[in-house]
């Protein structure tokens, strides 16, 4: 029996899949672990069909940057915080159920979470960029080709 000829390119990703996964890390390791909503964006993650080591790495990543970005994400949450035309809106977030767990009266959460949306296009952008560079070069280089086997074919008495 003849074995169809492998087709290089069948099995990768979609690169889009690799860069909604650095965007997941990107806002997980942003986001202070001590609000709700890095777990919460942590659990949508795991429905989508992305790729989860690369979101972990990405995670770890920006989380060890999120850290260095306090000195940004803290002045504009507070700034956010005190806009007197946005308070209303704070209101109306202190009244939903489970918000104290969100932690969105933290000057850094809040901050943090504009910087991550900031962040999300461009590095989805990029990330889809580097995706496809990596694959263009893995399928562009010599590989062995290794010859199949026989099938046997059992019959059954």
């Amino acid at each position: 029996m003849h074995s169809p000829p492998v087709d290089s390119r069948r099995h990768q990703l979609p690169a889009w899949r690799f860069g909604l996964a650095v965007v997941l890390g990107l806002t997980i390791g942003l986001i202070p672990k001590e609000s709700a909503i890095c777990y919460l964006v942590a659990v949508v993650g795991l429905t989508l069909p992305v790729s989860l080591p690369t979101a972990l790495v990405s995670a770890v990543v920006f989380s060890i940057l999120g850290q260095h970005l306090d000195s940004i994400t803290d002045p504009l949450g507070f700034w956010l915080l005190t806009q007197p035309a946005l308070s209303s809106f704070w209101r109306a977030v202190d009244t939903i159920p489970g918000s104290a767990w969100m932690n969105l009266n933290n000057s850094v959460v809040v901050g943090s979470m504009v910087v991550a949306g900031f962040c999300s296009v461009p590095t989805l952008l990029l990330a889809n960029w580097v995706t496809r560079r990596i694959q263009k070069f893995i399928a562009a280089r010599p590989s062995a080709v290794v010859a199949s086997a026989p099938s046997f074919v059992t019959e059954l008495e």
